[in-house]
């Protein structure tokens, strides 16, 4: 008879903060290759919880257990190592009978006694064995402690790094076999990362279309994916662009777009928000943070989600900059469904390993900037640059803060160009160019309607510059220019 355990820490480095947590999995089973049942499986973990603890239990406290499994022909028996006392005492609602999945939320005043975990598995009737190929999965939530569980010193910290091993042990026995307590022993690690500088990148922004025609009122969506890395946080706030109160209009994306809309938030874009509340704010041209007309603020967010909100024509007139505040919603404790991997009450924002929670943006193109309103707002096919000095280039930024034990801002920036693009123009009674499709030409801002109409007097009202050609030649010939204006 033989037993067989795998143990893996699914996050195997974290950034070395107290909170900071990692979900612990441990398979264990009675081999498929042996001969015969066990009277029981043990799975443990660390293999040997007396005395001093081990290095990762004297940095870790149990944050949860569970949700586990237990096999219709089973029950289960879950145990804690009391460091105190020195003994194995069962948590409570033990055993759980067959067929059932149980998990526990350690309470925090239960942490600091507990370095290590044990669960038992036993024949759910009296006189039968375990068979061959029985398995069972586990699982935990541990978080790194703020000093260590000996009381030496910090249990994280810049200067607490390195890596981490981390035991268990599985267990079997058959009287019949003459063999004794069989054992099998597995160990994964887990590394503790400094804080560098301004922290690690916690925010990513994509444009989608990241290409819009000058003149053509073309709306496009900004997306701040953004998360945690583990880190715990009381607040992330989300600020487009980066430094917006204060920033000159020229220098921002909002010289030449409008924000439109925010899409709603779910848990399709965003798998830590039913957890977190979340509020959003504009700044005005005054240079004040207000509310949205969505009827959420600090003290009302909104909980577990947001329902999207279309700014109205007023509010995108007067609105150059956004932020998005989230925090620890008040109804995370019934949001938890799988205590391991949910985050745990009084953590903070909801923790991520990577950037998977998404903030979308709408912005519409605008047909005059608003730091020159008589600027038309052009693209690559013209002279006028924006925020990047380059034709047609915008760059728009968003600056993530956080707020708690650890804080920090920075920034994050995405180009979107403005291409130019055919011209259609009609030329009314007062002289004026209205643009009708997508863009207009070098032709068109450097011509005035009047002085069209002094060089061509009996031209009927719509004029269209010759089409360009579809070949890769003749797409980069412009258009002539007319007697009127000069030639290219």
């Amino acid at each position: 008879m033989w037993t067989e355990v795998d143990k893996e820490i699914v996050q195997d480095d974290l950034y070395s903060r107290p909170g900071a947590s990692s979900t612990v999995q441990i398979e264990g089973s009675v081999r498929p290759d042996s001969s015969v049942g066990s009277e029981y499986l043990v799975i443990q973990d660390p293999v040997d919880p007396s005395g001093t603890p081990s290095a990762f239990w004297n940095h870790f406290d149990l944050i949860a257990v569970g949700p586990v499994d237990v096999p219709q022909n089973a029950t289960m028996t879950v145990e804690y190592w009391d460091a105190d006392a020195e003994e194995w005492v069962a948590f409570p609602g033990m055993p759980v009978p067959p067929g059932e999945t149980w998990s526990y939320s350690v309470p925090a005043d239960m942490r600091d006694d507990i370095s290590g975990i044990r669960y038992t598995f036993e024949p759910s009737e009296p006189g039968e064995v375990l068979e061959p190929g029985f398995t069972v999965l586990t699982y935990m939530q541990v978080g790194l402690r703020d000093e260590l569980r000996d009381g030496s010193g910090p249990a994280s910290s810049n200067d607490v790094t390195g890596t981490l091993a981390n035991d268990a042990q599985s267990q079997v026995e058959n009287p019949d076999t003459g063999q004794g307590v069989v054992t099998d022993d597995d160990l994964d690690d887990i590394e503790l990362l400094p804080i560098d500088g301004d922290g690690p990148d916690l925010v990513d922004k994509t444009w989608s279309p990241d290409q819009v025609t000058a003149l053509s009122g073309t709306s496009t969506d900004v997306t701040l994916s953004w998360g945690t890395r583990g880190i715990p946080m009381d607040t992330m706030t989300l600020t487009d662009p980066s430094g917006a109160q204060g920033l000159p209009i020229e220098d921002s994306v909002f010289d030449a777009f409008d924000l439109t809309g925010i899409a709603a938030i779910t848990a399709d874009t965003d798998p830590g928000i039913p957890f977190d509340q979340v509020y959003v704010e504009r700044l005005t041209a005054a240079g004040d943070w207000v509310t949205l007309g969505d009827g959420f603020t600090a003290a009302n967010p909104s909980i577990g989600g947001y329902p999207g909100y279309s700014l109205t024509e007023a509010e995108r007139a007067d609105t150059v900059g956004l932020r998005a505040v989230y925090a620890e919603s008040p109804d995370r404790a019934s949001a938890i469904t799988d205590p391991s991997n949910n985050p745990a009450v009084g953590s903070g924002v909801a923790a991520t390993v990577g950037q998977d929670r998404d903030l979308t943006l709408r912005f519409g193109l605008r047909d005059y900037l608003r730091s020159v309103p008589t600027q038309p707002v052009l693209g690559t096919n013209h002279d006028h640059t924006y925020n990047t000095g380059t034709p047609g280039l915008v760059v728009n930024t968003v600056g993530p803060a956080t707020g708690g034990t650890v804080a920090w801002s920075s920034a994050l920036l995405a180009l979107l160009l403005i291409g130019g693009g055919a011209l259609f123009v009609t030329i009314s009674r007062r002289r004026r160019a209205e643009v009708r499709r997508r863009g207009r030409s070098r032709t068109a801002t450097r011509c005035s309607a009047a002085a069209r109409l002094r060089a061509a007097p009996t031209a009927t009202p719509r004029v269209r510059p010759r089409p360009w050609s579809s070949s890769p030649d003749a797409a980069r010939r412009r258009p002539r220019r007319s007697a009127a204006c000069g030639r290219r």
